[in-house]
Formats: C-alpha cells, structure tokens, sequence
C-alpha cells in the first residue's frame, strides 16, 4: 500500500504500523518514498529524538491535547527542524485544540 502510495503522490503515510516500532518506522521510511507521518499517539515530547535520530518519520504530528500542550509541541518541533524533518499538528478534537495547533504551526519553522 505504501508503494502505491508514493507512485500516486499521496502527501503522507500516516501510522502504517504500531507507533511504538521505531525500527519498523525507519524500515519503512527507508523503503517508501511516500513520507511516513506519525506522532499523534504520543502523549510527551520525549520520544521527538528517538524517532528522529532512527529516522523514522518524515513528518511529525503532535495532538496538542495529547503530547502535553502548546509547550510540549513546540518541544517537538524545534529538533524536527534541527533534523530538518517537517511538523504538522494534528487538530482533531475540540475547537481549542484547532485554534493552539495553528498558533503552534505559525511558531514552528518546521510546519512550512
């Protein structure tokens, strides 16, 4: 699925797998060329450098109501940009969380 995918330019892959398979991420990110997105499962910002030095994701999706607020995605983003990754917000949910994730997108230089 992954490989149609890329040849049909669909923009990202999003949670082809378990969240917590790091190696089964950087595997796959290795092998596709439609860009692996995930993050939105992840309740800290902590996991940010692990996944970004295994080269995991291509883009990283904190929920802000998940990953800890507007700090700790703004946490995320900032080694996502240092590892020249991009960032894209998840906004599902309440209104709130919509309006802290565009505030948080038009922060980060990794959301352009």
């Amino acid at each position: 699925m992954g490989q149609t995918a890329g040849e049909c330019g669909v923009a990202w892959f999003e949670e082809p797998i378990e969240h917590t398979d790091i190696a089964g991420y950087a595997e796959l990110n290795r092998r596709l060329t439609v860009p692996i997105a995930g993050y939105q499962t992840y309740n800290t910002h902590y996991p940010a450098l692990k996944l970004l030095e295994a080269n995991a994701l291509e883009i990283h999706q904190p929920s802000l109501d998940y990953v800890g607020g507007v700090t700790a995605a703004q946490r995320v983003g900032v080694p996502v940009e240092a590892f020249g990754k991009r960032m894209v917000p998840r906004t599902l949910g309440p209104i709130v969380n919509f309006a802290a994730s565009l505030h948080v997108a038009a922060a980060q230089r990794a959301c352009s």
